[in-house]
């Protein structure tokens, strides 16, 4: 479901003339970049203080995250254990 204000915004991208499109791809590729940046950076200095072997490959596929969902588990939640287990 597609909320009103993106539903709003995508009625709007739809009125832009092609310069202005253009121009929208082009900084939304530019901060699609820079967060590719920044996790490149955060992965290259945590190897760098050997908390990470190597970098995990890039996520090209966000379905299985978008639609995640906890497992449903009876009983006590985890923490509650451990937290009663440390007692």
């Amino acid at each position: 479901m597609v909320s009103a204000t993106l539903d709003h915004l995508l009625q709007e991208i739809e009125s832009l003339d092609p310069a202005d499109r253009a121009e929208l791809r082009q900084r939304l590729n530019a901060l699609e970049a820079s967060d590719e940046t920044l996790i490149r950076e955060v992965d290259q200095k945590l190897a760098e203080k050997g908390l990470l072997k190597s970098p995990p490959p890039p996520i090209r596929d966000w379905s299985r995250i978008r639609n995640w969902r906890p497992v449903k588990m009876e009983g006590p939640a985890l923490s509650e254990l451990i937290v009663e287990e440390r007692r």
